[in-house]
């Protein structure tokens, strides 16, 4: 129990390094969802019931090791140790800034219409989320993210070629989609352009 919450970590669980450690926490987190879909528990309630079972396991379990004349530093808690170090807490904060930057630029480069490719990829991007998110819940996209983390990155480990390829024929065909979409709404306001400037010219 003395191991912190870190960057390293979580990626070690979700790449399954450890069998025993991933599957533990992805039961966990499993149970986690089923329970608040099934069961009508909240998310802070089902925390706090959480927290409140490890509060009481911990105080049975070193009674039950006094009693029995046994030591207790098998639980091994360092209360000074941060849950996130302050190092691992700088640099998610940084990589979070990084992706609203990086998606902020994006948008601004799609409004411009100075690349076609960004702007296509923009426009379906935001159409394929507004679409999807049209089906699911706010917490079912929750859901479906953690069943990502835990299926996709070791699955790309062990196929990168063959994903790789697969999303560049379907990146391909979208953005040649979009450069049609887009040359159609140019003709279109081109045409209506030049109707208006005839327009005021006859008149």
């Amino acid at each position: 129990m003395s191991s912190s919450f870190s960057l390293p970590n979580v990626t070690a669980i979700v790449m399954w390094s450890n069998l025993y450690r991933s599957a533990l926490v992805f039961t966990n987190g499993l149970l986690f969802f089923s329970l608040i879909t099934f069961a009508d528990y909240t998310v802070i309630s089902l925390a706090c019931y959480t927290a409140l079972f490890v509060l009481l396991f911990c105080v049975v379990w070193t009674k039950v090791m006094a009693l029995l004349g046994r030591s207790t530093e098998s639980l091994n808690i360092d209360v000074a140790k941060p849950l996130l170090p302050e190092g691992d807490a700088e640099a998610f904060c940084a990589f979070v800034v990084s992706v609203v930057n990086q998606g902020n630029r994006w948008f601004k480069e799609a409004l411009t219409l100075r690349d076609v490719k960004t702007t296509g990829a923009v426009v379906m991007g935001l159409y394929l989320c507004g679409w999807f998110a049209s089906f699911i819940s706010g917490f079912g996209l929750l859901f479906l993210a953690f069943l990502f983390a835990f299926t996709f990155p070791r699955f790309y480990v062990g196929h990168k070629a063959q994903v790789d390829a697969t999303c560049g024929q379907f990146l391909s065909l979208a953005l040649e989609k979009a450069q049609l979409t887009l040359d159609k709404a140019r003709g279109v306001f081109g045409r209506a352009s030049n109707l208006t400037s005839d327009s005021k010219k006859t008149e």
